[in-house]
């Protein structure tokens, strides 16, 4: 089986790239979008296991492209990331079922732990999802 497929949509360039490369390392599949449109459009939705995706983005809002994402019947886990932090928002996003809420700037390993627990919860729904070849689970919710 081949490493668990994370999607990270983000328009900050810097960002997307530096995810990416902690994913990669981590021993994940990484793929990277600019805008939400982009990602829902693309051939990799059916294999995404985990979306990492900011809040506030031109365009489509991170709640905007998780919502979408329920419309089409997709429940991939999502994690969302934003540097502006803000109690009533990540109070909205647990409510939505987003798994993470992580304020930038964030820890490496919280976003990790963050993966895990996103891949956790689709293990637990009964889909098939290898574990990378890395570290141990932890679930929580990050508060700003």
């Amino acid at each position: 089986m081949e490493p668990p497929l994370i999607a990270i949509v983000d328009d900050d360039e810097s960002v997307r790239d530096a995810t990416e490369r902690l994913m990669r390392s981590a021993g994940f599949f990484a793929e990277t979008f600019s805008r939400g449109a982009d990602f829902l459009n693309s051939p990799d939705l059916g294999r995404t296991a985990c979306l990492v995706t900011d809040l506030n983005m031109p365009g489509m809002s991170g709640f905007d492209l998780h919502r979408r994402l329920q419309s089409l019947g997709r429940s991939i886990p999502t994690v969302l990331i934003t540097g502006e932090p803000n109690e009533n928002v990540r109070t909205q996003a647990l409510s939505l079922g987003i798994i993470c809420y992580l304020p930038k700037p964030f820890r490496d390993d919280d976003l990790i732990d963050s993966i895990h627990s996103a891949l956790r919860s689709l293990r637990a729904s009964g889909a098939a999802v290898s574990p990378p070849a890395s570290a141990a689970l932890a679930v929580f919710n990050k508060a700003p």
